[in-house]
């Protein structure tokens, strides 16, 4: 199993940040890895809803994920497939002076053991999650460079 956590702040209310979060079909904005995510689930966002997502780095992949716990304006947690592991994010979201924390937790459960090799894949993977983080950032604290 590959652990990792990032935080970041964001200068932008709380609220807004969980809202553009927990919408999964934002996430190719911010997630260079990511082309597009669907809702699958008609309605609004709820623990069971589910999202297919077309991968494009490091290869071409087609993943499932799911909402598996949500606590509006706070926390939500998802579970699913990310390239080859079957993984389980969360992100809580808390208020602070100036904006928003957001911390990022992942874990990892790659298909076949890789001993040591995990410490170095969980390490470039941390990397690239917090470049991605970088990029929420910047595109929450100025929405005029969202993606329309």
């Amino acid at each position: 199993m590959i652990r990792f956590s990032n935080t970041i702040d964001i200068a932008a209310d709380s609220n807004v940040v969980f809202g553009y979060l927990v919408d999964l079909e934002h996430v190719p904005e911010w997630n260079r890895a990511i082309g597009r995510t669907e809702k699958l689930t008609p309605g609004s966002v709820r623990v069971g809803s589910r999202f297919r997502q077309a991968r494009t780095v490091p290869r071409p992949g087609v993943e499932m994920i799911q909402i598996i716990s949500l606590d509006p304006h706070r926390s939500f947690q998802i579970a699913g497939t990310l390239g080859p592991f079957q993984s389980r994010l969360s992100y809580e979201i808390e208020p602070v002076d100036g904006g928003t924390r957001v911390t990022n937790h992942v874990e990892l459960d790659p298909p076949i053991p890789i001993g040591p090799l995990g410490d170095v894949l969980g390490a470039r993977v941390r990397g690239a999650v917090a470049e991605n983080l970088a990029v929420l950032k910047r595109l929450l604290e100025d929405p005029a460079a969202r993606r329309s």
